[in-house]
């Protein structure tokens, strides 16, 4: 039953789909043996292009300027939280070969000897 229902709604849902498709569409009638109705179908086609052009591209633009805001947003967010726990836990979260730390997580800061011979703590 609930399978039957959800392929009847989706079956009308692709239906009015399809309708509002076909009801915007524009067609122009060329013969094919004559040639008769060609001027008008590149008049189609110019126009569909300037459509294009003037409604469907700033349209599309604006929705990549949003996407890549919302990234950059999302980059920054990241950026700020990742400073933020360096700072809060003053770099010893992050363990690598110089750190110590124990099974509970708790790091303690070993000297690095420098290349030059020096010690960085």
């Amino acid at each position: 039953l609930i399978t039957r229902s959800y392929m009847s709604t989706f079956t009308r849902s692709m239906s009015l789909v399809l309708d509002e498709f076909y009801k915007n569409i524009r067609t122009v009638g060329v013969s094919a043996a004559t040639g008769l109705g060609i001027d008008k179908f590149y008049e189609a086609v110019e126009s569909a292009a300037k459509e294009y052009e003037e409604v469907f591209m700033p349209m599309m633009e604006k929705k990549r300027k949003l996407a890549a805001e919302r990234k950059a947003e999302k980059e920054k967010r990241e950026i700020a939280k990742i400073k933020k726990e360096m700072q809060d836990s003053k770099g010893l979260k992050a363990m690598n070969h110089e750190d110590e730390g124990d099974e509970g997580g708790n790091y303690k800061r070993v000297p690095k000897r420098m290349p030059d011979g020096g010690i960085h703590l």
